[in-house]
């Protein structure tokens, strides 16, 4: 079971991080929500769950 929490733990870490390079190179929330493949909200709520502006 901790094997599985690591992972999603490492998981959340790189979509962070994806975040984090869109919107430092000027990408709007809705470029974001593209790449990820989620809605403009979730995309929004992702970064805000990271304290991304």
């Amino acid at each position: 079971m901790a094997e599985a929490e690591a992972h999603m733990d490492a998981l959340r870490d790189e979509r962070a991080a994806i975040i984090r390079e869109l919107r430092s190179a000027g990408a709007t929330w809705l470029n974001v929500a593209d790449v990820l493949g989620v809605t403009k909200q979730r995309a929004h709520k992702l970064g805000r769950d990271h304290d991304i502006p």
